[in-house]
């Protein structure tokens, strides 16, 4: 995403949201010609990735033979194609970092960003900066394991959070129950089982229930690691947030007794969909303005 200067980045949300607006992730010869205009002037983008297992930082060094991880060749590929600065984000991380500058994280210092939709997704916000593993990791909130006897999971594990607690995963355990009902022969997806529950109907009110206690679960557990200010939760299954919520926060009540849960706001992410596009905008100045997650 073709991303303001830092003046413009500084200067209200409203010309980050303008910019944010205007751009996508460009790669081509052609694009990179219409944007040579630009080669002279003080402007960066910023590229996201669903998962990115280490993020590149502002130093591309190859020498002595070694190799470079694709997402550094990406950026660096980018940076000279472009005549710009390049920084290389998760998507989730970006999303979190929006919402904690302009969101519903606004003024706390220790936020976890949350999405769930075909999969989950999540930022860490911890004194008021993105949290980074070793070797500047994404960490992968997703994969920590709900039920070991769960359904497989692509990251060879059973029973992860996101195996057990995605928009897909609630549809298919629905359509799996309903199989020789009187239902339509096709499989419905998990907003129509949410519009199903929301009319009372029982299957669907269960399929809810057992997406609430999963949810609920996996979130209790990230309170009990970080006991942070505030979950931000978003992505396509909290479109339907009034179903789970209460839930949620009894799951949440009896598995965190010895940490001050009440502490740790629920809220829904209030960027909506472009909260990736704004969190981009911020990347670049979280990255090359305050240094954070760069190597020493």
């Amino acid at each position: 995403m073709i991303r303001r200067s830092l003046k413009s980045l500084l200067s209200s949300a409203r010309s980050i949201r303008s910019c944010t607006a205007i751009s996508r992730v460009v790669s081509s010869s052609a694009a990179a010609q219409a944007w040579q205009e630009y080669s002279n002037t003080d402007y960066s983008f910023t590229v996201m990735f669903p998962a990115a297992p280490q993020i590149a930082t502002t130093t591309y060094q190859v020498t002595d033979g070694r190799s470079v991880p694709a997402h550094v060749y990406s950026a660096r590929q980018n940076k000279g194609e472009f005549k710009v600065t390049v920084a290389l984000e998760n998507d989730a991380d970006a999303s979190a970092l929006g919402e904690a500058g302009w969101g519903a994280g606004k003024l706390k210092s220790r936020l976890i960003y949350v999405t769930v939709g075909t999969g989950i997704g999540g930022g860490i916000i911890l004194d008021g900066q993105l949290y980074r593993g070793a070797d500047m990791a994404h960490p992968e909130i997703s994969h920590h394991v709900i039920d070991p006897s769960g359904p497989d999971c692509s990251c060879g594990y059973r029973g992860c959070w996101e195996s057990l607690a995605t928009g897909p995963a609630m549809a298919a355990w629905f359509n799996a129950n309903a199989a020789g009902d009187r239902r339509s022969a096709e499989n419905l997806s998990a907003a129509q089982v949410c519009q199903l529950a929301k009319r009372g109907d029982e299957l669907a009110t269960r399929a809810v229930e057992r997406e609430t206690y999963y949810l609920g679960l996996g979130l209790a557990n990230l309170i009990n690691l970080f006991v942070p200010d505030v979950i931000v939760l978003g992505g396509s299954v909290m479109k339907s947030a009034a179903l789970f919520l209460d839930g949620i926060r009894k799951v949440i009540r009896q598995g965190c007794r010895f940490v001050p849960y009440e502490k740790t706001e629920l809220a829904l992410a209030s960027l909506g969909e472009d909260a990736n596009l704004i969190g981009a905008a911020r990347v670049w100045h979280h990255r090359y303005k305050q240094g954070v997650g760069q190597p020493s």
